[in-house]
C-alpha cells in the first residue's frame, strides 16, 4: 500500500503469475504499519512550459527564452477581458505553502486573478514591471488538504487585456502555526518559517 489517502493505492507483483486472478481484502485490524512520506523538495518548482492546459478561451504558446529558468515559458494569447487558460498543478503534498508565480514583465498594467478550484485565491495581480525581463509576484499563502492534481485558473481581469507568461510556480511549504509560546521566555512570534519577534519572559 502507498497511499491512504484521499484513495487508497497499492502495488501488487504478478511477477510468476502466469494468468492468475488476484483478491486484495482490506481490513481495519492487524498491526498499523505506518507509510513512510516520500521526500518533497522545498520549495517546489514547476516550470510554466510542462504544466498541462485542461481549459482555455484562447490558445497557449511555448517561448523561447535565454533569461527563462528552464529556457521557455509559458504564454497564454488573452486578447479580452475575462479571457482564461486552466493549467493543471500537482501538489505533492498536504499543508500550507506560499505561492510565488514568476512572470515576464508586461509593458502595460494587465491585471489577472487566480483561481484554485472554484475559488479566487487573493487579490488580482499585475503583470506590468519595471523589471529587465522576469519578475517574482508573491500570492500568499494557500493550504491544501490532501496531495494531488489541482487546477489554477488564470483570468484577464480590469480593463487591459493581455497576454500573460508563466515561467515557474513556486509551491514553498510554510509552517501552519502562526503564534507559539516559548516555555523558557515570552511569547514568540512566528510568521511562515520566519522568525519575527520575542517579547520579554514574564
Amino acid at each position: 500500500v502507498t497511499q491512504l489517502s484521499p484513495t487508497i493505492k497499492f502495488s501488487v507483483s504478478v511477477v510468476g503469475a502466469y494468468g492468475k486472478a488476484f483478491k486484495v481484502k482490506f481490513a481495519t485490524t492487524g498491526t498499523v504499519v505506518p507509510l513512510t512520506t516520500p521526500p518533497m523538495t522545498n520549495p517546489f518548482i514547476i516550470e510554466g512550459e510542462n504544466l498541462a492546459v485542461v481549459a482555455t478561451s484562447d490558445s497557449r504558446t511555448i517561448v523561447n527564452s535565454s533569461s527563462a529558468s528552464g529556457g521557455k515559458d509559458s504564454m497564454f494569447n488573452g486578447n479580452a477581458i475575462n479571457d482564461y487558460i486552466d493549467y493543471k498543478v500537482n501538489v505533492p503534498q498536504a499543508g500550507t505553502y506560499k505561492i510565488t508565480f514568476r512572470l515576464y514583465k508586461a509593458t502595460s498594467n494587465i491585471m489577472y486573478q487566480l483561481k484554485i478550484g472554484d475559488v479566487d485565491h487573493g487579490a488580482p495581480f499585475n503583470t506590468y514591471s519595471t523589471a529587465a525581463n522576469y519578475f517574482d509576484v508573491d500570492l500568499g499563502t494557500y493550504t491544501f488538504k490532501g496531495p494531488g492534481d489541482r487546477i489554477f485558473r488564470l483570468t484577464n481581469v480590469g480593463t487591459v487585456a493581455g497576454k500573460i507568461r508563466l515561467d515557474t510556480i513556486k509551491l514553498e511549504r510554510t509552517l501552519v502555526f502562526n503564534k507559539g509560546v516559548n516555555l523558557g521566555g515570552g511569547a514568540v512570534t512566528i510568521e511562515g518559517n520566519n522568525w519575527v519577534s520575542q517579547s520579554a519572559a514574564l
